[in-house]
This record gives structure tokens, C-alpha cells and sequence, in this order.
């Protein structure tokens, strides 16, 4: 019988496939009476880390087993087991599958490549071993990106690779393998159809682990110059080494991987937008970038502070207002802007239209947590409480918004990361390591990135790795051992998050944050996440300024360092994948409805005193005005404290006397951080268990409600709105009693406070 030309092109494929894996195909005629020895090959169409399966094609084979892998047979595929058709030159092949189960990693002792050793069984009961090698870099068999084994945040084995002091704890990682596997198992691909918009400096989509990534609404106009096309030159590394950093925010998101060069994104197949957020000039006489000038409201005008705080709302609502369901569905912020506090109506109503559009929104917490800034505050403080719970960032609207998914940091031993800001409204942590390579004693890992599509050579005064291990290390030249911070976490997270858009691709936002809740990994799950919290101000009221972690009445566990732990993908991506039988995760489908206390009043612990007051807010009521008679379950929760303030006359101790300057002059606003450095902000309610620290003792904060150079916080009309979220999922009512108490060594205004202070609950009735 004459063989198509398409079955002699399938024979030839087979066979090349054999000889590229080294097994023992038979090319010859046989009669059907010879005896033949089992054989096999093995094609490289699957994926040893997604759990894409391989395709085995049998010769005069009735069975095939693998040290490692599993191997299966579809059963419509079953036939002869390798019989020769008479005329036929080779045999018909006998096809299996083979995969590389999620489970050979779980412990976290599997190093790549696998020498994989299958055993052939013939059809006359004889068995042949025969031996391939799976996942090497230039292996013909599932070959694994160069830099993969690098990355520890997606699998960390304890493998010390980059010369630091302390190796990588194994496990320390995301996860994210068998969250790929359970991606494949629903027939879909890590990131596949998910768009990303990041707002950072200018992503290098040169980059040859970026260009497949590139995703540009041709259609959506660029009204305000802001989306990223012409990328980065030589000549703007060589000028600002600052200007890399969003590409290695992308590639952590996106790399692709799949292609066999450098590393692999969390999200792989996403795709990606850069919007050119943090590189506008400052328009002094100095000529100084506005990267490089000083945010803090201290040392400038609050005419120039107005300035900086209009050009930052204007490039976050033209970024908003450019997207749209259809061309995005999270957005990964890794920036952020200290001593800067404002309200933005225009970007609070951009943020309630993302979650309204299911678009999700990561935002970095900052890494401010053992910065001192002794030209403020007394230095002396910051060392005698040199491990209190430092920095709140609760600065912008971006921060303060209560569907902001805010993004703490976890090194590779499995502890926060030195730098990384805590906050009562920190939701999740990510990976971001720490310095990575120095050469000191403290030295541990930082994340493997994309930096740049020029060799460090072009820019050998900006490179981030020169004299580092890594930089001696083959396939390194456009990537970086040393991306780390907030800014490494978030985008850590956001790939995570872009995981989750991949299994339910409707997901609303508060499904994707009850999810990441409810499958992060606490303190109990991880006990070196354990956080003391014994830390007190014993010359205030022995107040402890860091409650570690609480347990709600939801049996929801949180801390300000962690959130709800860090993100677990495997868990997550299950999860998603069952949220429509989860009754937590079916009834947020649907927005939260609002409600606010109609009941608020706030007054002096001490009215002689009056460094102490304490709020008592009652009878939440919905838009409909309707008090809220039943049970109802928090889903987000904040306070408006855009009152808060302090008496501008007759401050006497010595934190607080820069209070009764001008308050026009920089003496003034100079006294307004160092009396916010003493004071603490406290919220709880009658229903739980919970006392949320919305701010710490000794941590620093510009805001000062009834001050003008805070333009926009200035009434009730405008909130500045502080969330808590250790108190989610819990169940209130119009009967539920919240108290704020704000402690403080200089003296409280209690009337302005009484103006704007209430509680906002974003809930589910029962």
C-alpha cells in the first residue's frame, strides 16, 4: 500500500524526534514474525515546569514507566501495542504522555535538569532502560530558560547562587509552580490573555526577554504623553541608573518564558503596558530631576508641594482614565512618594472605577521602614526604639484607598524584608528579598530581573551587578541579581495576581483580595514569619506601638508587617479555579454595599490636657439612609480623620513647640512632623478582638488636616480615609460601637476632628 506524503512527513518527524533523544528507533523494513527490541521517543512539546505533557511514541512497546514523571495513555488511543503494518517501513507507533508532576517539587529538593530513566517493556515481556535528560538549558527536551534556576521567588531549592553570607531558606518561595500546574490543568497558560499596565519608569520592550510581551491600545488615545513607545537609550541609563528599574519590575511580571534566554515571569503570557510615570522634569532653577528632588513638605514651599502633588494626580487619572477593562486587568504601581500626604478626589473616584471595573490595583508599601530622618526628627528617638514598628505609609489616596492591594516585602530566609514599610492596611506580601550581593556579613539574595536590552558594558558606571558573582556568570548581560525593595515584591505579587485573572478570568477585586486573604501564609503556616509583640512606649501610657499578629473574629489572621502573610500561588490559583463553590468567594461576584456611621463624636480624655482623644462612632447607614439593622460582613473598613490636628498655640513640651511658629514657615511644618513622630492613632469596635494601629508612635508623617498647604483635605466634603484591614470579614451591625483613640504628647483639636471623623463600611448583608 503507497503511504500519503502526509504520513511519511509524520514518520520523518518521529524518527528526527528519536534520534534528537538519543533512543533506539528502528528505520528498517521487519517482517512481522522478527523479533524487536522495545524503543521509543520523546517530543519536545511539553513543559517540565507548567505540567504540560510530553508526547511518547512506542515502538513494539506494550508499556512504559518513568522514574520521575507519570505517564499516561489516552484510551482511545490504545491499540496494538507497536505491531508492524505489513508494507509499512517503520512500525506504526503506540503514543503515551508524559508529565513532570507539581509534586516532584514540592519539597523542594528537586534540582534541574532531570535525568529521566524510562523503562520499556516489549511485547514479548523483555524490558529496555533507557535514559534522557529533561529541563537543562539547551536540552532537546523541555529546555528551561538560562537564569531560571536563579529565581528563587518562583522555586527556591536553598541553593546559594550568588555569593552572599546567608543562602536562601528552601520553600521561601511563591509557590508558582504548582500554580502552572494547576493553570495546565484547566488547558490554560500562565498570564495567557491578561494585560498589565505598569506604571514605573519606561519598560525596555527591546529587551529580549520583553519584546514578545509588548501590548499597546492603539485605539485608546495618549492624551497626556504618558505611555511608554520610544523606551530607554545608552546615554539615559548612563545619565539616571534609576531609569531601569522599570524593566525589572516587567520582567518580573512577564518574562517570557518559554523562550531560552534569561528567566521567566510569574505571568509569563501576560502582556504588558508601560506608562512613563516617575520621570518628568522638576521645573527649578537648579535643574534638578524631579526624581532626585525633596519630596518632604518640610523643607519645600507648599506652593512647590501643590505643584509636585498636581503633576502626580495628573499622569495617575490620565493612566486611569486610559484603561478599561479591555485593555487591562490589574495595574502594578512600585512607587510612592514619602513625606507627601494629599487628598485627590479625582484619583479616589479613578480608584473606585477600577474596582467597579474589576480592574485590580498592586501598590508597593515602601521601604522606608528603617529610614531615619535626623534633619526632622531627633535621631536619638529613632535609636532608642530602634525596633519599634517604624513606617505607616498611609500617604496618598493610592495607599489609603481600601481596594488598594498594598504590597509588604519577604526575604529569602522567610523574613520581612529589613527595609519594607508596615501598615493597618497592608493586604499581602510578596517577595523582595534583600541587598542581594555587597560582600558584607548581612549579604542575602535579591531577585533575578530583566534590567536592560545594553550590555552593562554601554553603561558601565550604572551597572547594578558589576564585580557581583552573578555578573561572572553566563547569560547574564541584560539581566540583574539585585532588583529588590517594595518595588521587587509587588510586581512579585502582581504576577500572583495575573495568575489568578488567568483561572477566572471574571474575577472581580474583591474576590482576587478574599482570595490572596484567605490562601497567604501566616505565621502559622510559616513561623519564621512570627512578629514581637511585646514592644511598648513605657513613657506613654505603655502603649504598644506593634500588636503582631491578630486573630479577628472571622478567624482571619493578619499583621501590619505581613498583611495575611505572603502569597501562596499554588493555593491561590486553586482556589479561583473552585471560587464559584465557595460561598465567601460567590458572594463577592457582586460590589459591597456602603455604609457610614450616622452617630460621631469625639472628645478629650483630659480637657486640660488635651493630648488625647477618643471617637466613638454608631449606627451604620446605608446611601438609602436606612440604618443597618442586621448582621453585615466587613469586606473593607476605613476612618476619615481629615481633621486631625493639632492646637497652633501654647505647646510647651519640647516635641511640640515647633507648633507655635508661623505656619507659613518651614519652622512650622517641621513641628508638625515631629508632633505627628508622637503620636498614635488606635481603632477597634465592640465586635472583635482587634486593635488596629493605624499609626505608630515614632514613625514619620507629614499630615495636618486644617493646615492650607494640604489644599485639598480640608473639609468634610474631601476625606482623608485610613483603612484597617484586620478586621475583614467580620461580622458588625447598626449596633456595633467603633472607637478611635489618638494619643499624643502635644496638644489635640478636637473640633476640627468632630467636623469630618465617621466609619466607612464596604460590606455584605446577610
Amino acid at each position: 500500500m503507497k503511504k500519503s506524503k502526509l504520513a511519511i512527513a509524520a514518520t520523518e518527524v518521529i524518527l528526527s524526534m528519536l534520534l534528537l533523544s538519543g533512543c533506539h528507533g528502528h528505520a528498517n523494513h521487519h517482517n512481522d514474525e522478527e523479533h524487536h527490541n522495545p524503543s521509543f521517543g520523546i517530543a519536545n512539546d511539553g513543559n517540565v515546569l507548567t505540567g504540560a505533557p510530553f508526547s511518547i511514541y512506542g515502538f513494539y512497546t506494550s508499556d512504559i514507566t518513568a522514574k520521575y514523571g507519570r505517564i499516561y495513555r489516552d484510551a482511545a488511543a490504545q491499540s496494538s501495542g507497536g505491531a508492524v503494518q505489513s508494507g509499512d517501513a517503520v512500525p506504526a507507533p503506540e503514543e503515551w504522555h508524559y508529565v513532570i508532576s507539581a509534586d516532584l517539587f514540592k519539597d523542594r529538593t528537586l534540582t534541574l535538569p532531570i535525568e529521566e530513566e524510562f523503562t520499556l517493556t516489549g511485547l514479548n515481556g523483555e524490558t529496555v532502560v533507557e535514559k534522557v535528560v529533561i529541563g537543562a538549558e539547551d536540552s532537546n527536551v523541555g529546555p528551561v530558560d538560562p537564569l531560571f534556576k536563579y529565581q528563587w521567588h518562583i522555586y527556591n531549592n536553598g541553593t546559594e547562587n550568588f555569593g552572599v553570607e546567608h543562602a536562601p531558606v528552601a520553600g521561601m518561595d511563591l509557590n508558582v509552580i504548582e500554580a502552572w500546574n494547576s493553570l495546565t490543568a484547566m488547558g490554560k497558560t500562565p498570564g495567557d490573555g491578561v494585560h498589565i499596565a505598569v506604571l514605573d519608569t519606561p519598560a525596555d520592550f527591546a529587551h529580549e526577554d520583553l519584546e514578545s510581551r509588548k501590548f499597546e491600545d492603539s485605539d485608546v488615545p495618549d492624551t497626556a504623553g504618558i505611555r511608554n513607545i520610544k523606551g530607554l537609550t545608552p546615554e539615559d541609563l548612563a545619565e539616571d541608573a534609576d531609569d531601569l528599574h522599570g524593566t525589572g519590575v516587567s520582567g518580573l511580571i512577564a518574562a517570557d518564558g518559554t523562550n531560552g534566554k534569561g528567566g521567566a515571569g510569574i505571568a509569563f503570557n501576560a502582556t504588558l503596558t508601560s506608562y512613563a510615570f516617575d520621570n518628568y522634569e522638576d521645573d527649578d532653577d537648579d535643574g534638578d530631576d524631579e526624581d532626585e528632588a525633596d519630596y518632604s513638605f518640610v523643607k519645600s514651599s507648599p506652593e512647590k508641594i501643590l505643584e509636585i502633588k498636581k503633576e502626580i494626580d495628573r499622569r495617575i487619572t490620565e493612566t486611569f482614565k486610559m484603561s478599561s477593562k479591555k485593555n487591562t486587568d490589574l495595574f502594578n504601581m512600585s512607587l510612592g512618594f514619602d513625606y507627601l500626604t494629599y487628598n485627590s478626589p479625582a484619583v479616589w473616584q479613578y480608584l473606585n472605577n477600577l474596582r467597579d471595573s474589576n480592574i485590580a490595583l498592586f501598590k508597593a508599601a515602601g521601604n522606608e521602614f528603617e529610614d531615619i530622618d535626623d534633619s526632622i526628627i531627633e535621631e536619638e528617638r529613632y535609636d532608642k526604639y530602634a525596633n519599634l514598628d517604624r513606617e505607616f505609609k498611609m500617604t496618598s489616596s493610592v495607599e489609603r484607598h481600601p481596594y488598594t492591594i498594598n504590597v509588604g516585602a519577604v526575604n529569602a530566609q522567610g523574613i520581612k524584608s529589613s527595609y519594607s514599610s508596615s501598615s493597618a492596611d497592608l493586604w499581602v506580601s510578596g517577595l523582595g528579598g534583600e541587598m542581594g550581593y555587597s560582600g558584607g556579613d548581612d549579604d542575602s539574595a535579591a531577585l533575578v530581573t530583566t534590567i536592560s536590552s545594553y550590555a552593562a558594558s554601554e553603561y558601565s558606571d550604572t551597572d547594578w551587578d558589576a564585580g557581583s558573582p552573578f555578573r561572572m556568570l553566563p547569560n547574564t548581560a541584560f539581566y540583574t541579581a539585585k532588583m529588590n525593595g517594595t518595588s521587587a515584591a509587588t510586581p512579585t505579587i502582581s504576577g500572583v495576581g495575573a495568575l489568578i485573572y488567568s483561572a477566572k478570568p471574571d474575577i472581580t477585586v474583591p474576590q482576587l483580595r478574599y482570595i490572596l486573604a484567605a490562601t497567604s501564609r501566616n505565621d502559622e503556616a510559616l513561623p519564621s514569619l512570627a512578629v514581637d509583640d511585646s514592644v511598648t512606649i513605657s513613657e506613654i501610657e505603655g502603649v504598644r506601638v506593634n500588636t503582631g499578629w491578630q486573630t479577628n473574629k472571622a478567624g482571619m489572621r493578619h499583621s501590619s508587617f505581613y498583611g495575611f502573610g505572603l502569597a501562596d500561588a499554588g493555593k491561590a490559583v486553586e482556589k479561583a479555579g473552585s471560587c464559584d463553590s465557595d460561598k465567601n468567594c460567590k458572594k463577592r461576584a457582586a460590589l459591597p454595599e456602603e455604609f457610614v456611621t450616622a452617630a460621631n463624636s469625639c472628645s478629650y480624655a483630659d480637657s486640660d490636657k488635651k493630648n488625647k482623644i477618643i471617637c466613638t462612632f454608631k449606627g451604620l447607614t446605608g446611601k438609602d439612609g436606612e440604618s443597618e439593622a442586621g448582621s453585615l460582613e466587613i469586606d473593607a473598613l476605613s476612618v476619615n480623620i481629615a481633621g486631625y490636628s493639632f492646637i497652633t498655640a501654647g505647646q510647651t513640651l519640647p516635641s511640640c513647640t515647633g507648633l507655635n511658629e508661623d505656619p507659613e514657615s518651614s519652622e512650622f511644618r517641621a513641628g508638625v512632623v515631629n508632633a505627628n513622630n508622637v503620636t498614635q492613632i488606635n481603632l477597634t469596635h465592640s465586635d472583635t478582638t482587634v486593635d488596629a494601629v493605624l499609626k505608630p508612635y515614632y514613625t514619620g508623617w507629614d499630615y495636618y488636616g486644617s493646615n492650607v498647604w494640604t489644599d485639598e483635605a480640608t473639609d468634610g466634603d474631601n476625606p482623608l480615609e485610613m483603612p484597617a484591614a484586620g478586621f475583614y470579614m467580620e461580622k458588625v451591625s447598626g449596633d456595633t460601637a467603633f472607637t478611635m483613640t489618638i494619643r499624643s504628647q502635644c496638644q489635640l483639636d478636637v473640633a476640627e476632628l468632630n467636623r469630618t471623623a465617621k466609619v466607612t463600611v464596604y460590606g455584605y448583608a446577610d
